[in-house]
């Protein structure tokens, strides 16, 4: 015949381990979960009428938690993909805020919240034909040297620094 397991087996063997374990009433609603430290003779299992168990749950790392609220407050999270660099990661809130890390790549560098785009870069500038011994040159002028308004602006795409465009500035 077998013999049924005591209904607290697991934490038993776990505090026996040296694991962290803690207790809660079951009948508090929502349930208050205690941390336990074994010192038997002032312990709550003195009396463990409406003692409850369980093995303390690993605590979710700091960075697993900054990246949920991301995701919450609909931000991207992105995931550093070795062979293709930053994607956006489809990891769930609820996986980020579970205690296991069982997911590849679950390191903290592996993550991060999308930074917000750098704002293009915009410069006006004056620029003028003169001919000089060689032939014709054009000259990129600053207005406040020249003195005279700038007649061409250039922008600049402002993640990558390349030039997105030039527009010719009239004089109105």
């Amino acid at each position: 015949m077998m013999k049924c397991p005591h209904k607290n087996a697991e934490a038993i063997h776990a505090i026996a381990d040296g694991k962290q374990t803690q207790w809660a009433r079951d009948y508090n609603n929502p349930i208050e979960w205690n941390d336990f430290d074994p010192v038997w003779d002032s312990s709550p299992i003195s009396s463990n009428d409406g003692i409850i168990w369980r093995i303390k749950p690993p605590e979710v790392a700091q960075w697993r938690k900054d990246m949920a609220k991301a995701k919450e407050d609909g931000k991207v999270v992105e995931f550093n993909d070795d062979d293709n660099g930053w994607r956006q990661s489809y990891v769930s809130i609820e996986t980020l805020l579970s205690p296991e890390c069982w997911w590849v790549g679950c390191e903290e560098n592996n993550y991060r919240v999308k930074p917000d785009p750098k704002p293009d870069v915009i410069s006006e500038r004056r620029v003028e034909l003169t001919s000089c011994s060689f032939g014709l040159l054009a000259i990129l002028d600053n207005n406040a040297i020249s003195g005279r308004p700038n007649n061409i602006r250039f922008i600049f795409d402002g993640e990558t620094g390349e030039p997105k465009s030039a527009e010719v500035l009239t004089n109105e």
